[in-house]
């Protein structure tokens, strides 16, 4: 059994840096000290390797910084046990050194002792954008099902088509009173152009929300514009993407596959996982208790929602983005339960951490600079990324949205910058064809394979190079495969994300952390060296080390 000594930390080992020596500390993360008995030292020593190349790339080799531009090394631990990387890189002249730990595998590592700086490495002058600080939603509600039973198929007619003036009840899931029923007016009405044909899109307000002050006729008729009309439309861009939200299935007990898409607005609406699955279901019994509980609240409709103060108080309902950029996402879940779930003869749907990335980077690709007034990959889930990774949740797992203690953690925020890196590298090809692979069960082994179709190394490589965006890489002048430059794929082009943007509000994590969760990212710095960095770093079983100067 291991003891635990109340004895102050002991140095272990000292680093030469610009000629002062400092001495790493044996403690481990969260203020615990070392075990009475030490782990035996790692095997020494693996090295380095340039991860640059091309233009902008400042590693010339495995030990020397070109002393201009960014230089980035890295060493993969691709064994089960731990690894020393002996680090010893000249030509430094005061630049900072940045280092990331990224965990590649699917269960939780134990991190080695770090000493970590109280300086930032993100420079006090840096220019600060103008940017509103988003509010974090509450907590969601548990995930809805989706549509994947199958047994005999239910025909029945479609719905008779609303008239504007006209009213009916919608279950809405609300913050306040869980699922309930209120009354909605039809205020809008037009259609909207997809691959297969013309769809009628309704807009359905709640009674109280009408008015001057709340959601008023330029609000509806903005809305209205920017989902059907014209070459920017927010229906006919996804759908050319992601295909259609509904149409032609063979799958029992679902509406049936003409279908009005249905925009509903109403007060303090929450948002749910596979928003307006439950709708795509007929309300019938089946024995089931749960299930039939579940589809009792069916609005028997194609269906997305959008809770009303975010047309009029857009500070306080921020969660995703303003109402075209939350359409672009609500659209994308709609088509990923049809395509992947609704249609195949087995199911096929995302796990939860990929569908809500396809849809955040449907919201990066519709952006139109000069309309929209927030730019979500950049000015907001980035900023989320980082400034709350500087507290703790850059240790957040990426697919399951765990932290160390078991705990929920904001994940939302790494899913949607990870999936800006992926577009601007691989581009809109590799998104199509992402949407549409079916090459495994396993969402992560998905990704990977939807990566190297697109000539990339695959999953894991990506997310250690995205994990260099901690150290806040230029988008102009960063080597190929790193930053997030603007790109244009055809009728699509995608906003340069510069790392520096936002620097002066950031600092890196100052407590280190015992355990680092999979798919997750621990960074930490060495300031101001002044020639030469040599360092010994414990790298954890399949986990990465990147190296960025810049």
């Amino acid at each position: 059994m291991i003891t635990v000594s109340s004895r102050p930390c002991l140095p272990i080992r000292r680093l030469a840096i610009h000629g002062v020596w400092l001495l790493l500390a044996a403690c481990g993360g969260d203020g615990a000290v070392a075990p009475d008995t030490p782990e035996p030292p790692a095997p020494a020593e693996a090295q380095l390797t340039v991860d640059c190349s091309g233009p902008h790339c400042g590693a010339v080799d495995a030990h020397r910084y070109l002393g201009s531009g960014v230089g980035i090394w890295q060493y993969t631990n691709t064994t089960d046990d731990r690894q020393t990387v002996a680090i010893d890189i000249s030509g430094l002249a005061g630049k900072d050194v940045q280092l990331i730990i990224t965990n590649h595998g699917g269960t939780p590592q134990k991190m080695p002792g770090i000493e970590l700086f109280e300086r930032s490495p993100y420079p006090p002058g840096a220019p600060a954008a103008a940017r509103r600080a988003p509010a974090l939603s509450p907590a969601v509600p548990p995930v809805a099902q989706r549509v994947d039973a199958r047994q005999t198929v239910s025909r029945r007619a479609p719905a008779a088509t609303a008239a504007v003036g006209s009213t009916r009840t919608w279950w809405v899931d609300t913050w306040t009173e869980g699922r309930v029923e209120r009354s909605f007016n039809l205020l809008r009405q037009g259609q909207a152009q997809g691959p297969d044909g013309p769809r009628r899109v309704n807009i359905w307000l709640e009674d109280d929300q009408y008015g001057d002050e709340l959601v008023n006729d330029a609000m509806l008729d903005t809305l209205l514009r920017r989902v059907i009309s014209g070459p920017d439309s927010i229906y006919t861009r996804a759908t050319d993407l992601a295909g259609e939200p509904w149409g032609q299935h063979e799958t029992a007990g679902a509406i049936p596959p003409a279908q009005d898409l249905n925009i509903v607005l109403g007060k303090e609406l929450a948002y749910v996982a596979y928003p307006g699955a439950r709708d795509l279901r007929i309300r019938r019994q089946t024995g089931n208790p749960d299930f039939d509980e579940y589809v009792r609240t069916s609005n028997e409709a194609l269906a997305v929602y959008l809770t009303s103060e975010r047309f009029y108080q857009p500070d306080d309902y921020y969660a995703y983005g303003e109402p075209a950029a939350a359409m672009a996402l609500l659209l994308t879940q709609m088509s990923n339960i049809y395509h992947r779930s609704a249609l195949p003869e087995t199911d096929q749907s995302f796990e939860p951490w990929l569908d809500i990335m396809t849809s955040f980077m449907m919201q990066d690709i519709l952006y139109l600079p000069g309309v929209d007034t927030y730019q979500l990959a950049g000015d907001i889930y980035r900023w989320y990324w980082l400034s709350l990774g500087a507290t703790g949740n850059f240790n957040c797992d990426l697919t399951t949205s765990l932290d160390a203690d078991g705990s929920a953690c904001y994940s939302d925020a790494v899913r949607a910058t990870f999936g800006a890196y992926l577009l601007r590298q691989y581009g809109i090809g590799f998104y199509r064809q992402l949407l549409r692979n079916t090459s495994s069960p396993d969402s992560w082994a998905i990704l990977d394979d939807a990566i190297k179709q697109a000539g990339g190394e695959g999953a894991d490589t990506a997310l250690r190079r995205f994990a260099t965006n901690i150290a806040l890489l230029p988008a102009a002048a960063s080597p190929r495969g790193y930053g997030l430059p603007e790109r244009t794929d055809g009728a699509y082009t995608l906003a340069a994300i510069d790392g520096g943007t936002y620097a002066s509000e950031f600092t890196l994590p100052t407590d280190t952390i015992m355990t680092l969760m999979p798919r997750a990212f621990f960074p930490f710095a060495r300031p101001a060296v002044r020639d030469n960095y040599r360092e010994n770093i414990v790298v954890p079983p399949h986990a990465s080390l990147s190296v960025v100067v810049r």
